[in-house]
């Protein structure tokens, strides 16, 4: 099974340096357009499912990128981004990452998010399916951590960027 993993498009607070969070923001112009022509890049793959945040940001990034209607999509809650509390919002140079670490969902609480989400994944479907993930920074950085068993902190996942990941005959991820 090939996992294409996507951070969603960008948002008017992606492009003013804030913290999106669970804040259910929508793409900017900017962000529909460039997803477009992500779309382009990847019109050759065909996809058997797709799964996302149900925040909008993400469900409209798949909506664009796999020209379906959202009811097409798996929304699951288990890749919805990281709880940044009372920091949401906030440009992202207004305070110290001891801060931010202070008042967000714990890093152990999303790595659990992940792993039930991975195994969701591969239980539902077969080691022949190509399926897409929508999902946001701090998430995919676990799963990139969950995959790889690197430290979350040495990955980093920009606005359309996606990676890809195969669950192998001997039940092994691996990024490809």
């Amino acid at each position: 099974m090939l996992v294409y993993f996507f951070r969603h498009g960008e948002t008017e607070w992606n492009n003013l340096g804030k913290i999106n969070g669970l804040s259910d923001i929508a793409l900017s112009q900017s962000g529909r357009e460039k997803t477009y022509i992500v779309k382009k890049e990847i019109s050759k793959i065909s996809f058997d499912k797709v799964y996302s945040s149900p925040l909008s940001r993400a469900v409209e990034t798949a909506e664009i990128l796999l020209d379906c209607d959202a009811d097409k999509i798996i929304k699951c809650k288990e890749i919805i981004e990281r709880d940044f509390g009372v920091l949401e919002g906030r440009k992202m140079s207004t305070f110290s990452i001891d801060e931010l670490e202070e008042v967000s969902e714990s890093h152990m609480k999303i790595y659990r998010r992940v792993m039930k989400f991975m195994k969701t994944v591969v239980k539902e479907n077969d080691k022949d399916s190509v399926c897409m993930v929508v999902s946001h920074r701090a998430v995919l950085r676990h799963v990139h951590s969950y995959i790889t068993r690197d430290e979350y902190q040495t990955f980093d996942i920009n606005n359309l960027e996606f990676f890809v990941a195969e669950y192998d005959d001997n039940n092994q991820w691996n990024i490809v």
